[in-house]
């Protein structure tokens, strides 16, 4: 059929025959069409959704104005902000550039593997990478690991074609991935020095006798595409001063790295599997040094096809003597990630060249087996392999939206900070008409309904005395439960607010009480008002506080994100109505305070509203 003429092998460095690019085109194509079913089914999770809020949302994604914080996968947050902008806030709409990196992703493993010399290891590496499915999952949701690892192995297989017929487009490509895959993970920053470094000892050692115009292109593309990582490397070190630069721990590569790294991508750890990946670190090693024993010349040692086990070697040295000079932390599981590629391609590249002369090794290669089947045994598009305490369930929230309350407000739904996200977003995506996630007494006993992990049952004994199981989500490991009989609240305060008209200060006080008749007590502070302000969206924080007057001390502190409810403001009759619990006044309080932190000093308008002080009585 003359469609497949376009898998023609023409490139004599190219090892696939057409067949197998046909196979592999094919695998592609499924892989996509069921990543792409994953990015509307599986169930949002909180870093996601931190995502979404602090940058994707506003819109603010470059530092110094943007949140510090190392969820900022600034290329991730800036992709998904257009494709916010353009399709809006389905997670399919979020996800999209991660999504449509994997088409760059498999292009980029396709062309490195195309290089492994034994067909049994270029399969075994092509399978392992493109369905190890801790890595498969990165590309169904809004993070930057995803999109990173596209452009980390396009920069390497760039490296490689640079190797192969030297021509300058090469290192300039090579440079703007290497950029990208780093803005999207500054883990990366390794790796770009590493590569940099390789393609800079290539072009002088290959050019400085026989092309010195070329060697001067290839160094002006290097300068020019290198200078921009100072921007990275400066936005790092302000991270690692902040104490953000948090994920991992300095006790060890392998009880950190190494251990994590096999729990994500096997699911276990044991001593033998650290012995299993020394072994083989240490062959790779050995087969680099005899390459440079026996051919003498380092040009050839830092050839494309050694470029793996290169970048895997030079990760681990860089990774320790970080650690022990600078005290950065060994990178854990997802910060790790990219080592997963270089070893497995290292092992690929290294017996592949064995097996040439002794066909004993094959056997090898049965362990890039595991993915392919754990892939296949996994798949499922509402199931994801970790985060399991933060994700929420759509199917949860819908039922409860669906219930009645006898209550002004909406339900008092009690669940995990970790999940507290999804839940505003699964409402602002519902019109931002439900009330908060209660999770600073959660799992509690004072919530209308709770959200629980079923494992976590254990630390709440009487849950089956107050509250009726309604429904399990498997996808989420989530269970509902509802109130058998909801608290009473008895109202104990109404007051009017004070109306206010174009306000842009940073604090505007709602109102303030004494707390003297609430101490030790549950209760439940409410607004409901007329809001309406220009910004879009309006960030700005209702906050309710059980305040020490003397040596003056906050005891409790609650709040609601207005933005995270909804983008839009615009003065609608009573517009805004929520409210939040105190779930236990403290002793030594002394006024119960509700207020409006205008967080970026937008002005806004209240043309009328009233604020209210439920008291819960208790039945436990």
């Amino acid at each position: 059929m003359r469609i497949f003429n376009v898998f023609e092998v023409t490139d004599p460095n190219v090892l696939f025959s057409k067949k197998e690019n046909v196979i592999a085109f094919f695998l592609f194509v499924i892989l996509w069409i069921y990543l792409f079913l994953r990015g509307i089914h599986l169930p949002v999770m909180h870093d996601e959704i931190a995502t979404f809020y602090f940058y994707v949302h506003t819109g603010i994604v470059f530092p110094p104005e943007a949140h510090y914080d190392a969820n900022n996968h600034v290329l991730n947050s800036l992709l998904s902000h257009w494709s916010y902008q353009l399709f809006g806030s389905s997670p399919l709409a979020l996800r999209l550039p991660n999504i449509l990196a994997f088409c760059a992703f498999f292009f980029g493993v396709k062309g490195i593997a195309a290089r492994i010399e034994h067909i049994i290891f270029r399969w075994g590496f092509l399978l392992s990478v493109s369905m190890s499915y801790f890595i498969f999952e990165y590309f169904s949701e809004t993070r930057g690991y995803g999109l990173s690892l596209a452009f980390l192995v396009l920069a390497i297989y760039q490296y490689i074609k640079l190797t192969e017929d030297e021509k300058t487009k090469h290192v300039i490509f090579a440079g703007i991935f290497l950029w990208l895959a780093t803005c999207a993970n500054l883990t990366v920053l390794v790796s770009s020095v590493i590569l940099f470094g390789l393609m800079f000892i290539h072009s002088f050692l290959i050019d400085y006798k026989t092309n010195k115009k070329r060697l001067i292109y290839k160094i002006t593309a290097l300068i020019l595409t290198g200078l921009p990582f100072l921007i990275l490397v400066k936005w790092s070190f302000k991270l690692k001063e902040l104490g953000l630069l948090y994920y991992g721990s300095l006790d060890g590569f392998y009880p950190v790295t190494v251990k994590s790294l096999f729990e994500v991508f096997v699911g276990s750890y044991h001593i033998w599997m650290a012995v299993l990946v020394t072994v083989l670190f240490g062959i790779i090693l050995i087969f680099l040094v005899k390459d440079l024993i026996q051919t003498r010349s380092l040009l050839k040692l830092i050839h494309g096809k050694n470029s793996l086990p290169l970048l895997l070697v030079g990760s681990v040295l860089i990774i320790n003597l970080l650690a022990l000079i600078l005290e950065v932390n060994f990178p854990e599981d997802r910060a790790g990630i990219y080592l997963f590629i270089y070893l497995s391609g290292a092992v690929a590249f290294t017996f592949g060249k064995i097996a040439k002369q002794y066909k004993w090794v094959i056997p090898v290669a049965v362990l890039f087996l595991y993915f392919p089947v754990s892939f296949i045994v996994k798949t499922d598009l509402r199931q994801a392999s970790f985060w399991i305490d933060a994700r929420n369930s759509q199917p949860i929230y819908d039922r409860v939206t669906a219930m009645e309350s006898n209550f002004k407000f909406p339900l008092v739904v009690g669940g995990y900070a970790t999940q507290e996200l999804c839940w505003y977003y699964m409402n602002y995506r519902d019109g931002g008409h439900q009330g908060r996630l209660h999770w600073t007494n959660h799992p509690g006993l004072d919530t209308d309904v709770l959200l629980i992990c079923p494992q976590r049952l254990p630390e709440i004994p009487e849950i089956n005395t107050y509250y009726d199981s309604l429904y399990y989500d498997r996808a989420a490991d989530l269970a509902l439960y509802k109130r058998k009989k909801f608290l009473k609240k008895t109202l104990k305060i109404c007051q009017d607010v004070d109306p206010i008209q174009d306000y842009n200060q940073d604090y505007y006080t709602l109102m303030q009480v004494p707390a003297d008749s609430f101490i030790n007590k549950t209760i439940f502070v409410g607004v409901e008002m007329t809001l309406d302000a220009e910004a879009e969206p309006f960030i700005a924080r209702f906050g309710a506080t059980a305040d020490q007057s003397e040596d003056p001390k906050t005891l409790a502190y609650e709040f609601i994100q207005v933005d995270w409810l909804r983008k839009s403001w615009k003065g609608e009759p009573n517009n805004f109505l929520q409210g939040t619990l105190i779930h236990n006044v403290p002793e030594g309080s002394e006024t119960i305070s509700f207020y409006l932190w205008n967080q970026y000093f937008e002005p806004f308008s209240i043309s009328n509203g009233k604020c209210y002080i439920y008291e819960l009585e208790r039945d436990f």
